[in-house]
């Protein structure tokens, strides 16, 4: 009896401790979790509730699983910063709060839904961290929640969607990132998307900015906001937005449309396209930039691999494209750059790209960029008009510029490519490298009173200037060789003609009906005058030449007055002066030699060619040869050279000339050149002197007078070179001579 009763006894103990163990757990699941204050059982199942500092109420159910966040009765505080009333905040303003701090911390993989209350003002940092099972976030209607802190919905997977009431003001780093949102419209009065907020939202699909007008229009999208998002398909971006910074929308796989609205509200409107924004956007394949672009930073397009056009619209803002901007685009075909590009550098676009051609306003910067870097062009207000001519309007200056090498194309009457758009033209220039000008290029162009022809130009085609009557001034090429039949008739307005000594033909009628042509100099090379070629001219009409010449019996023969002698009136004098001379010797006159006649120099201007190499003059020798000129180098006619002496200096013909300069492209394509030597005298050598020279090894310069080296002078020579200087110019002459198109491997000592 014994033994059970003390059976029964220990039974009676263990129920007892049961029972208080219960209640002990039913304590710390109810007390402890609230942080003091007790919540209630319902009837769904335990509930539990508790404050923060902040005025901050919370209640999570874990039976739905639903977070539940609103002020105490006692929420209003002054904010002595605005001098406003606000609401509860969810940690207060501490942006280094930790996810581990939140009293619902430990229930975050059963957080299914989160309510939100009107009253709370701001939801802190890692406030949601890694919910992983956080379906939904509903904030109650009339919300005056401003802010959104660091990474407070960040790792939340299985969220698809949201919608962020009008009153947030700020949208902190990584809020968003790493979330399963699909799709998201940005908050009417958000100031800015701050660094990576929805970075590695791998099911982002869409996101608006509908409505998006914040009151702050300098507004930005952050450092790596859509880094990774690799369902993101389109996005238009409005013109509040300031910067799109660093890695923005780099890695964006499936973007295919980004759309810019131009700015209409406001004046101070810009954008810059910060380092990588769109790099890696795979999909992407046309991208038109706004009117208000002024920097495109490094790279900021590099490796979109589908890329085929790029526009960016005019204005009148400075424009810089950067570094590598649009490197590694191998689809990349067109580019259309605005006028007020101020700048791209050589590695913004591939050159080795022969498909790419970039569509430039001219006159520009661009324009002079794009030719120093050798890459492909075309005008946007001109064309082509000839296999390496382009043409183009510069309608500020009323001018009609012809630009580029070699021959231009023939046409008929009015059917050249700029007549529609020339016809406000008052001058035409023909810049070096055309080397003649086409059959009717210029007819008929009414407005044109001036006409610069350069210096390379050989041949005027027939009706190339006919009927321009408003023409008063025109300066022919010095090397011009033949002037076309009716080149310039009808060009009621032409007063004076000055046809260079290297002209040898003047065409029928070329200044025919030129009735203002009070004089025009024909030197005594011209050795073919066509018919007609001065009918109509002006009564008072002089031709300038030399007795003897073509020009002077053409004039005698038309009756034309002329400051030279013809032959039959020199024959004449001649005859009667042998005639007077034998009436007073009796004998026939023998011609003596003049002991003080002395040769002339070629003037400036004048070629010559020594050794296979052909010579500019820069400086006219003297007379008496006691004085040296100077001479440029400026081709070689020998092929396949493998040593080149640039000597200090050159004789010919008796005269000495000093070689003071290499020019542009002298030497360039001597693929067999392997040595060369610059001599003392050389103080500038051209633009691409020695490009393509892919076996020169050894460059030694022995002058001490060098001053400057044109862009890409080296380029494409052995990348084992060396560039041997004198000891004493090694720190300028290094600094002069890198960066010309040679690799970094080449040696200068």
């Amino acid at each position: 009896m014994k033994t059970k009763s003390k059976r029964t006894k220990r039974q009676s103990i263990q129920k007892l401790a049961l029972i208080f163990l219960t209640l002990a757990l039913m304590f710390a699941l109810v007390v402890i979790p609230g942080y003091g204050k007790a919540g209630k059982v319902s009837a769904a199942g335990p509930q539990y509730s508790g404050e923060k500092y902040d005025f901050q109420k919370w209640e999570f159910n874990t039976s739905t699983g639903e977070l539940r966040l609103s002020a105490s009765a006692d929420t209003n505080y002054l904010d002595i910063v605005n001098g406003k009333y606000r609401y509860a905040h969810v940690t207060g303003n501490q942006s280094s709060q930790k996810a581990a701090d939140y009293p619902w911390h430990s229930y975050r993989n059963q957080i299914k839904s989160i309510w939100v209350s009107k009253d709370i003002y701001g939801i802190g940092s890692e406030a949601f961290l890694d919910c992983e099972n956080l379906t939904k976030v509903t904030f109650e209607s009339d919300s005056e929640l401003n802010f959104l802190n660091k990474y407070c919905f960040k790792g939340c997977t299985s969220l698809k969607s949201i919608t962020l009431p009008n009153s947030i003001r700020y949208i902190k780093d990584s809020v968003f990132e790493g979330t399963g949102l699909e799709s998201f419209t940005m908050p009417s009065k958000a100031v800015g998307i701050y660094e990576g907020c929805f970075r590695n939202c791998k099911n982002l699909k869409s996101f608006s900015f509908k409505n998006y007008e914040p009151d702050n229009t300098d507004s930005w999208i952050g450092k790596k906001v859509f880094e990774g998002c690799i369902s993101l398909e389109t996005i238009t971006i409005p013109a509040f937005i300031r910067m799109i910074q660093d890695n923005a929308f780099s890695g964006c796989t499936a973007l295919k449309d980004v759309t810019f609205a131009d700015s209409a509200s406001f004046e101070s409107a810009y954008i810059s396209i910060g380092y990588y924004a769109f790099a890696g956007c795979t999909s992407l394949k046309n991208i038109v930039l706004p009117a208000h672009t002024e920097d495109i930073m490094d790279s900021a397009f590099q490796n979109c691999t589908k890329l085929e056009s790029v526009s960016i619209k005019e204005s009148d803002r400075s424009l810089i494209i950067r570094d590598k901007a649009f490197a590694d685009c191998p689809l990349l075909k067109t580019v259309y750059l605005p006028k007020r590009t101020r700048k791209f550098l050589a590695g913004s676009f591939d050159i080795n790209n022969k498909n790419l051609a970039l569509y430039l306003v001219a006159p520009s910067n661009a324009v002079n960029d794009a030719k120093e870097y050798g890459l492909n062009y075309e005008f946007t207000n001109g064309g082509t008009c000839g296999a390496n001519l382009k043409w183009y309007i510069d309608s500020a200056a009323k001018e009609l510029v012809i630009t580029g090498t070699g021959k231009m194309d023939d046409y008929d009457e009015g059917m050249s490519p700029w007549t529609p758009w020339a016809q406000s033209a008052e001058k035409i220039t023909i810049e070096a490298g055309a080397t003649s000008i086409g059959n009717n290029a210029f007819y008929n162009l009414q407005k044109v009173k001036d006409v610069v022809i350069a210096d390379t130009v050989k041949t005027i085609g027939s009706n190339a200037f006919a009927s321009e009557k408003a023409l008063e001034n025109v300066t022919l090429s010095k090397k011009t060789e033949s002037i076309g039949d009716e080149a310039f008739s009808g060009c009621t307005s032409l007063a004076k003609v000055e046809v260079p000594d290297s002209t040898t033909s003047i065409g029928k009628k070329a200044f025919e009906g030129c009735t203002s042509l009070g004089e025009i100099t024909i030197p005594k090379s011209v050795t073919q005058i066509g018919d007609d070629a001065f009918k109509g001219a002006s009564d008072k009409m002089k031709i300038k030449t030399e007795d003897g010449s073509v020009a002077a019996d053409y004039a005698e023969k038309v009756g034309i007055k002329s400051t030279g002698k013809s032959t039959a009136v020199l024959k004449a004098e001649e005859e009667n002066k042998q005639k007077d001379k034998k009436k007073e010797t009796g004998k026939n006159p023998k011609k003596t030699p003049d002991k003080n006649e002395t040769k002339v120099a070629p003037k400036k201007g004048k070629t010559f060619t020594v050794s296979g190499f052909t010579y500019k003059i820069t400086k006219a020798a003297s007379d008496d040869g006691k004085t040296a000129g100077t001479v440029t180098l400026t081709k070689v006619s020998k092929k396949n050279l493998a040593k080149a002496n640039i000597a200090a200096t050159v004789k010919k013909d008796g005269f000495t000339y000093k070689i003071t300069a290499i020019g542009a492209n002298a030497f360039k394509g001597q693929k067999k050149l392997a040595t060369v030597t610059i001599g003392a005298n050389v103080a500038n050598i051209g633009k691409g002197a020695f490009n393509g020279c892919a076996s020169l090894k050894t460059i030694t310069i022995k002058s001490g007078k060098l001053t400057k080296v044109g862009a890409n002078a080296f380029k494409g020579i052995n990348k084992k070179a060396t560039i041997k200087v004198p000891k004493a110019k090694k720190k300028a002459y290094t600094k002069l001579l890198s960066g010309k198109g040679q690799a970094k491997t080449v040696k200068i000592k």
